[in-house]
């Protein structure tokens, strides 16, 4: 085996290659055709394609590009160089030989031998490759060409870059085989508007759609926007934070138009609570209305004040879309997300301004009600105490470190102040079936998984399981202790020994 090489991933591959109407001598014009327009491109960007390595998948490529041939070059010019040698090819073939294409585009360490090359970066490009959303982006483009990123690559090439129009991208969720992280497509030849341009928001008329009940809610308790927030009320409405319940803030009934819904108070950190929308009443098909408390400085949105409380309503995204109800408590939200499939056409921002709304209107001048935390449980403990600077400093090298707590202390964060580095420990429930990837690990009398790039293309994370119990459904769920180590300038595998030296210390102290 030789020594890993950090390189470029670069995958296409051709719509409908296999459909019916299609005869032999029209998939050797789709390879001939795809060939020759990938030679155009590569050559015009001064990258040899001939002296790529690369391999001929059938209905598509598979490219490894070197680092010293640079990155940005693959999401500037070269999307829409790409995307007119297609449509040259189209015009001089017959119908059933016309080409559009899907492009993966990720990067990572690549490991190779005399039987080939291995890199998680090169899953990430195959699972994005197939994703759903990728596919139905494609689909309804009136383009010949959709290009996927993977969260690492649009984060530090796409936006790093001025010519690669980055406000035109979206982001998806991928959910093929085991692989769930977050994605970015761009459709180069029939983009989408850019962000920027869809941000604006009229400030006496709320940005609702959808289901007449939203409207109704907006418009009796969202009615004008000054410029600056009213004065809160004296008495705290979060109060004790860990005995505020979000799932008191929840109401499931309010989601009833969308759908069959259920409440889920068992996922996810103790701060949260879940409503389950089921549109069409297959399980398989849902959208999870996340309800949690927050804490930190609010985003620079703009804000819709009513009474002590703000709402603010970030731009969607495919299969997302979050609402954000700033309460009086300053410093303290009520973040309400709507999350489903990204090729889906369900309402999701109706969902989560119904939510949010449905929340306001019940807390009023009213604190949240109170719950009691189970004896034993994660609940009772501090995340910011089962670390400490020294030990982040140890595993990571010395600097300024700044802690961070989290609402109700169920998550800390240490970060450098000068360089990229960031420890976070954060509580997590999860169902026991769900299984949890990566290697396993003894900790004292803790198992737990050793994971690169689980919560991020640049991370390492290691998962402990605290405990597990029956929760309120009847479905077995693990409470577990999760230490994720982040750091953008080095190999997410290198930073899986501070991971493991971290945890164990966390371990000590459950």
């Amino acid at each position: 085996m030789t020594a890993s090489v950090h390189q470029t991933i670069f995958l296409i591959d051709v719509e409908g290659y296999g459909a019916k109407e299609r005869t032999n001598d029209d998939r050797l014009a789709l390879k001939k055709g795809l060939s020759q327009a990938l030679d155009t491109a590569f050559r015009d960007a001064g990258v040899r394609w001939d002296g790529l390595r690369r391999q001929d998948n059938g209905d598509g490529w598979f490219v490894l590009v070197p680092a010293d041939a640079g990155k940005s070059f693959l999401v500037e010019r070269f999307p829409r160089v790409l995307a007119a040698a297609i449509r040259d090819h189209n015009t001089a073939n017959r119908e059933q030989a016309w080409m559009r294409v899907r492009m993966a585009l990720s990067a990572g360490e690549v490991a190779s031998s005399e039987h080939g090359v291995t890199s998680p970066a090169i899953i990430t490009a195959a699972r994005l490759l197939d994703a759903r959303a990728l596919k139905k982006a494609l689909a309804r483009s009136e383009g010949v060409l959709v290009v996927g990123t993977s969260a690492w690559f649009h984060a530090e090439v796409v936006r790093a870059s001025a010519a690669a129009d980055a406000d035109t991208y979206r982001r998806i969720k991928v959910k093929v085989k085991e692989t769930r992280e977050r994605a970015w497509i761009a459709r180069p030849d029939h983009p989408y508007p850019p962000k920027r341009a869809r941000t604006a928001v009229n400030p006496r008329i709320p940005l609702v759609a959808g289901f007449a009940a939203v409207v109704l809610l907006a418009v009796a308790y969202l009615v004008f926007w000054p410029t600056s927030p009213p004065a809160a009320p004296g008495e705290s409405i979060v109060g004790a934070p860990r005995t505020a319940d979000p799932c008191a803030v929840t109401f499931p009934d309010a989601l009833g138009g969308y759908g069959v819904v259920e409440q889920s108070d068992d996922y996810g950190n103790f701060n949260r609570c879940d409503a389950l929308v089921y549109p069409s009443g297959d399980r398989a098909d849902y959208i999870d209305v996340s309800v949690e408390f927050a804490t930190g400085a609010a985003d620079p949105l703009p804000v819709q004040w009513d009474g002590g409380f703000g709402l603010q309503r970030p731009p969607a995204e495919p299969g997302h879309c979050t609402r954000v109800l700033l309460l009086p408590d300053v410093g303290t939200q009520l973040v309400v997300g709507a999350d489903g499939d990204p090729a889906g056409t369900h309402d999701f921002c109706g969902m989560a301004e119904t939510a949010a709304l449905r929340a306001r209107k019940a807390l009023g001048d009213d604190q949240v009600p109170r719950r009691q935390l189970p004896a034993g449980s994660l609940a009772g403990k501090d995340a910011c105490a089962l670390l400490d600077t020294a030990a982040t400093t140890e595993a990571l090298g010395t600097g300024p470190v700044e802690r961070i707590p989290q609402f109700a202390n169920w998550a800390c964060d240490w970060s450098y102040t000068d360089r990229p580095g960031l420890v976070k420990v954060l509580f997590d429930r999860t169902a026991t079936e769900i299984r949890q990837p990566g290697t396993p690990l003894q900790l004292g009398k803790y198992t737990a998984r050793v994971q690169p790039q689980e919560r991020g293309d640049t991370s390492c994370t290691v998962t402990i399981v605290y405990q597990s119990y029956v929760d309120t459904r009847g479905q077995r769920t693990n409470e577990l202790a999760v230490v994720d180590v982040d750091k953008s300038d080095a190999r997410p595998e290198d930073l899986c020994a501070p991971a493991r030296s971290l945890a164990a210390a966390v371990a000590k102290r459950l």
